[in-house]
């Protein structure tokens, strides 16, 4: 899922402010065991159209890849539009829960559709009702549901419940203005962003901002290289 979400992502922190383009320092260890570090200057907006320019290559599989279409300057087509509306059907046919039912929920908004009555389903009810009824929501299912009650104005109990899952996402953010990792901390400014009146939203998304650019993220592409984000500016 990670890898499907990278795209949209990091969209989300050029979009934020970070900027066009970063200095990368890859560090790629040699046979004696020793590290060699080189910079260079990554284009995140030419390698997100390129990464968009794949998915459309191909039928889009999930409602990740519908996302990272559509927030990408290519869009989603209505074939595109169709296509996630039979996943999202067939989706709905089961009981939905967790991350599933947040993720339906962005993708019926995503097409056009209305998430509070979805092949007879009130998605958003079933949605802040299971967020009430939980005592500890872990991060990316807190992610997830404030993006998913984001996405319209679904009345005063849905607000009631994302201004508390936003309340309690601030908490979180760690002394570097973070919150855990590179990618989590992608998809927490996503949310935020959805919700800047909120008290206290833009400090945080300030300070996040400011925090990825000093502080250096580990991005394990395989086991043997290591790639440090760092200088974004």
């Amino acid at each position: 899922m990670k890898k499907k979400l990278f795209y949209f992502i990091f969209s989300m922190l050029v979009v934020l402010g970070l900027g066009s383009t970063a200095a990368v320092a890859t560090e790629t260890p040699s046979a004696s065991n020793s590290s060699a570090t080189s910079v260079k200057t990554v284009d995140y907006l030419a390698a997100l159209n390129k990464g968009a320019n794949n998915i459309n290559g191909s039928d889009v599989g999930d409602v990740w890849q519908a996302l990272a279409l559509k927030t990408s300057p290519i869009g989603l087509s209505q074939y595109q539009k169709s296509v996630t509306k039979e996943i999202l059907i067939k989706s709905a046919s089961t009981d939905l829960s967790g991350t599933e039912l947040e993720k339906a929920i962005i993708g019926v908004a995503l097409i056009g559709d209305d998430p509070t009555n979805f092949q007879g389903q009130n998605l958003i009810k079933k949605l802040t009702d299971e967020m009430n009824t939980t005592s500890k929501v872990s991060l990316f299912p807190e992610i997830y549901a404030i993006i998913a009650l984001s996405t319209n104005d679904y009345g005063e109990a849905s607000d009631k419940t994302k201004a508390a899952l936003v309340s309690d996402l601030l908490s979180q953010q760690n002394s570097k203005g973070v919150w855990n990792s590179t990618d989590s901390t992608g998809m927490v400014l996503q949310a935020l962003a959805m919700n800047k009146t909120l008290p206290n939203v833009q400090t945080a998304i300030d300070k996040a901002i400011d925090g990825v650019k000093k502080n250096c993220y580990d991005l394990r592409c395989t086991p043997k290289v290591k790639v440090n984000i760092a200088c974004l500016s």
